[in-house]
């Protein structure tokens, strides 16, 4: 894969205040509530810009952004940068964390046969909704994150050279979690990190609707190399097993039918608690089982039967076949449920949540049954990819979140 330093935009503290009150999360993590509370929160709140209220939500943004930068809201980098990037994190199972990575341009390429390899489906829709943002401000809101091997640890060890110097930005998110940005303008460093990472692949983690848009948009304006739009800002982060967390998201389902036979695919075990708290801790720590609630059956566990005559579309491998939500979409979504992948892709009477709680509460609000997934090993996620085999929407939690808004890349400017 091929990188490059950037100019980016930062907020300008005097302007702003305290940093870590105006940068976002990405702009698919914020429900209503969260949306309204981060308008509340700040005039300036990144936000604005990623994720706007306003009727023409585009060319709202498109206009902030002008404001922002004309008014010295956001500052473009003096220098052409590259930005070593870390997080310190409590992994929600329990354990302090510490990833450390970067921000740079990524040149975007399609994503058949690689460089970057996806491991997720996309919705339309959504890559549409992205498009469009992108077409109005032209400007690269939110790093894409990716995942690399660094089998011999060179990045990293190139990145820690960097850590003992002066951190630029300093920010703590909703969770707690610290994330550190250092500016690094050196280009003999900026060399050696472009020839470390130049032989190696990617697999998107998060932001595969924003890669897919930047790429669409890219080829519309038919951009060369060296156009603006042929870059895509990424966050690069080594695949390490303890430097990448995955957590599951669980499926809610709305009309469990009457006739539905769970053994069919299942050997079911029912446990000795009532509480889904229960159920998804014993999944979490137990390969190849799926854990089921409702107020009906209480918490049962179920593990697949090997050769149990799941619904694919085609023949995947065997690592496919063994995905948690892989397996769950071909055995219950469309074996035991009888949805199609349209009926999936267009969440007809399905639900993705990532907590107990979330699951509960549509459980009262009239759902049928809450189906809690173990996480995805990151390396069957990886290999999944790079064989070509992509997963079901919202496979996986890729935690915590890159930030939005400590680095904008703006095409025009």
């Amino acid at each position: 894969m091929e990188i490059r330093p950037l100019s980016g935009y930062r907020y300008d503290a005097t302007k702003v205040g305290e940093i870590g009150r105006v940068v976002s999360p990405p702009y698919d993590q914020h429900d209503d509530a969260l949306q309204a509370e981060a308008y509340d929160q700040s005039s300036h709140h990144f936000v604005r810009l990623i994720l706007p209220r306003d009727t023409n939500a585009h060319q709202a943004a498109a206009r902030t952004l002008d404001e922002w930068t004309h008014g010295g809201v956001l500052v473009k980098e003096s220098a052409p940068a590259i930005y070593p990037y870390s997080q310190v994190y409590i992994e929600p199972r329990g354990g302090e964390r510490v990833r450390h990575g970067f921000l740079a341009l990524l040149k975007l390429t399609p994503l058949e046969g690689g460089p970057v390899y996806p491991h997720e489906r996309t919705m339309p829709k959504t890559m549409a909704e992205r498009l469009g943002l992108l077409r109005a401000t032209k400007a690269d809101l939110g790093p894409v994150f990716v995942t690399f091997g660094d089998e011999e640890g060179a990045v990293s060890d190139l990145l820690a050279s960097v850590h003992e110097t002066q951190v630029a930005v300093s920010v703590s998110d909703r969770d707690g979690n610290a994330h550190h940005l250092w500016t690094q303008t050196d280009p003999m460093w900026h060399e050696q990190l472009g020839y470390l990472v130049r032989n190696l692949d990617a697999v998107i983690a998060d932001g595969h609707h924003r890669y897919k848009a930047a790429l669409q948009y890219a080829d519309e304006l038919q951009a060369g190399d060296d156009h603006p739009a042929r870059w895509k800002l990424v966050a690069f982060f080594p695949a390490f097993e303890d430097n990448v967390t995955v957590l599951p998201i669980h499926r809610v389902v709305e009309n469990w039918p009457a006739d539905a036979d769970p053994k069919k695919f299942f050997n079911v075990s029912m446990m000795q608690f009532w509480r889904p708290e229960d159920v998804e801790h014993a999944v979490g720590h137990t390969a190849g089982t799926i854990g089921q609630y409702s107020p009906a059956t209480g918490t049962e566990v179920w593990a697949h039967k090997f050769g149990a005559p799941q619904v694919w579309d085609g023949e995947p491998s065997e690592t496919y076949r063994t995905l948690p939500a892989a397996a769950f979409e071909a055995s219950v979504l469309r074996g035991l449920v009888g949805m199609t992948a349209e009926d999936i892709g267009a969440k007809k009477g399905l639900r993705f949540v990532k907590t107990v709680g979330e699951a509960k509460r549509l459980l009262w609000q009239g759902f049928d049954r809450a189906f809690f997934l173990p996480p995805t090993p990151v390396g069957d996620i990886i290999a999944a990819a790079k064989a070509g085999e992509v997963m079901p929407q919202k496979s996986t939690y890729f935690y915590p979140k890159v930030l939005s808004g400590l680095v904008s890349y703006l095409h025009d400017r």
